[in-house]
């Protein structure tokens, strides 16, 4: 006879077990997206007024550039 068991969670989908790291890769998404919007708005800080016009940048999203905020588009 022999005495070896098995959980029936190591044979269950990892579907029917939602990862406890969801919350965690979407932490690690999220601070990464801001690190990466901070990059493009310094970046475009740095941009000439005829430069930001010329990548399609109107009148007031520049004063937005030049008072600190990223303009999100629409």
């Amino acid at each position: 006879m022999s005495t070896l068991t098995m959980r029936l969670e190591d044979f269950a989908s990892p579907a029917a077990n939602p990862s406890p790291s969801t919350g965690l890769f979407t932490r690690l998404t999220r601070a990464r997206e801001t690190s990466a919007n901070r990059q493009v708005a310094v970046y475009l800080a740095t941009q000439s007024d005829e430069r930001l016009g010329a990548l399609g940048f109107d009148a007031n999203a520049i004063a937005s550039i030049r008072a600190g905020k990223l303009p999100i588009p629409a």
